[in-house]
């Protein structure tokens, strides 16, 4: 349901309850906050606000609190001046390498929603293996969030990646998918002995 179709009792129930849990909650940033940009919808349907900085978690928890959005959203890049109004004022320094598994865009996704979910979540499982061991990623500079329905996230914060343009980027998707894998060389299938 579209935000502007709610009637006033539920539109300010909602804001009391995320008012709520932003107080409560102990609003956890990532790292290098104040080098990313961040964006917000709020509940009075005004789209996308963005291009904003904070030089600080308390300066970020602050903002959150006071404003009440509905949704939250950082920059995967770190920028030089990230609340700039202009892309190219930001001044791109690196960004995660992020992964995005959604149930439904798996091949062979089952219909029911919890078997998409363990799917998902077994898929994400194999991919942080492959991460671990084929590409040496530590743990701690990984993190994995459910990501609001159908599957996860996983955020890998490595220096050695922060700098990788797409076509960097497309050659370990394209690893990890496979793609360009030439299996004859791999495998030889022996002749068939007759009796």
């Amino acid at each position: 349901m579209e935000v502007g179709r709610l009637n006033a009792l539920t539109l300010n129930f909602l804001v009391s309850k995320f008012r709520g849990y932003y107080i409560e909650s102990s609003l956890d940033a990532p790292p290098s906050l104040a080098s990313r940009e961040w964006g917000f919808l709020f509940f009075d349907d005004s789209g996308m606000r963005r291009h904003k900085s904070f030089f600080s978690r308390g300066e970020l928890v602050d903002y959150v609190r006071a404003m009440v959005p509905r949704h939250v959203y950082h920059s995967a890049a770190y920028y030089e001046r990230p609340g700039a109004p202009t892309m190219k004022e930001k001044l791109w320094q690196g960004s995660d390498l992020i992964f995005d598994l959604d149930a439904d865009h798996l091949r062979n996704a089952p219909k029911s929603y919890s078997e998409m979910l363990e799917l998902v979540k077994k898929e994400t499982i194999k991919l942080l293996g492959f991460l671990l061991s084929d590409f040496g990623f530590s743990e701690s500079r990984m993190s994995v969030v459910f990501s609001g329905g159908r599957g996860y996230h996983i955020h890998v914060r490595d220096p050695r990646v922060f700098s990788f343009g797409s076509d960097e980027r497309r050659e370990i998707v394209d690893y990890l998918a496979g793609r360009g894998l030439a299996m004859d060389r791999f495998i030889h299938m022996a002749p068939m002995e007759y009796q």
